[in-house]
């Protein structure tokens, strides 16, 4: 078994497989996020019923491609993309339509390419993917989980200037308040107490599929209310709402999403809804009730 100094080093003794058979590919794909480096984003939870709900009312068909070495047969990098058409062209990229922040391969530990090596590996890649009229690589992180993303060393491929999901966060909310600016500490400070003058204030997460059905339910109604629905009522839009069920709501109670509500004194005033992937928590989605809480912000208490 090659260490990372070898597979940096030496030209890579690998096969490539393609499949449009989401249990097939499942094996290497659950190897990888469990054991390599992975983003929210490409985890099972959240692709399965893209591919599933979203890519599907889209045309959208699996691209899976694994990357073995050749003589251990374990994975080194699993690529979750899909052929669609658009515009009129034959596109292969990353499951996004939109929902993902950001599109990265899973990477084994150790899976750490030289560019000319990686170079050679994706031309063998390409020679393995369907006939298609573009390759479209957008979105991508140059790291992924601490670990160099070899995508980005590929001609052509810009990496996202944004930079957020890579942000540490202190190890107590105490070094956290003292980690904000003094204006932005005191402006949320104020919104705090703006809101305890209506009542109590808590933070209630659902602990059961029923109760983040109600979150979800709430925080669709609150979107509607503001204008900003998750989709309209075509099948494309409805397509949306359902991902979304299905990746929040089913996925509540194995711990890959939490949906929350703010409550103050007793009456709803924000909803959330989060993924966690391994130490990290990512906030996807916020809304608060319209009327008198236009002015107190629930949303930025229940986020901060």
């Amino acid at each position: 078994m090659a260490d990372g100094a070898d597979l940096a080093a030496a030209p890579l003794a690998c096969t490539v497989e393609v499949s449009t058979d989401l249990d097939a590919a499942a094996p290497a794909w659950s190897d990888l996020e469990t054991n390599g480096a992975c983003t929210a984003f490409q985890a099972r939870a959240w692709l399965k019923p893209w591919f599933e709900i979203l890519g599907a009312a889209h045309g959208a068909t699996p691209v899976l491609v694994t990357v073995r070495d050749a003589k251990s047969r374990r994975p080194l990098m699993f690529l979750p993309l899909c052929l669609r058409v658009a515009g009129g062209a034959r596109r292969i990229e990353f499951a996004d339509l939109g929902v993902s922040d950001y599109n990265a391969p899973l990477l084994a530990k150790d899976f750490a390419p030289s560019q000319a090596a990686f170079a050679a590996l994706w031309a063998d890649i390409v020679r393995a993917l369907p006939s298609a009229d573009l390759i479209v690589l957008e979105k991508q992180p140059d790291m992924v989980a601490g670990q160099a993303n070899p995508l980005v060393s590929l001609p052509g491929v810009e990496t996202m200037r944004v930079r957020a999901w890579d942000l540490p966060l202190p190890a107590t909310r105490e070094d956290y308040d003292k980690a904000l600016d003094k204006v932005v500490r005191k402006e949320l400070k104020r919104k705090h107490k703006n809101l305890e003058m209506e009542g109590p204030v808590a933070l209630i997460d659902a602990t059961t599929e029923a109760e983040a059905r109600e979150i979800f339910e709430t925080h669709l109604r609150q979107r509607q209310v503001r204008g900003t629905p998750l989709g309209d009522e075509t099948p494309l839009g409805q397509a949306y709402v359902k991902f979304y069920d299905a990746a929040f709501v089913a996925n509540s109670t194995s711990g890959f999403s939490l949906l929350s509500k703010l409550l103050v004194g007793g009456e709803l005033g924000a909803t959330l809804m989060a993924l966690h992937h391994r130490d990290h928590h990512l906030l996807i989605m916020h809304c608060f009730e319209t009327g008198r809480w236009g002015k107190k912000s629930p949303g930025i208490v229940a986020v901060n």
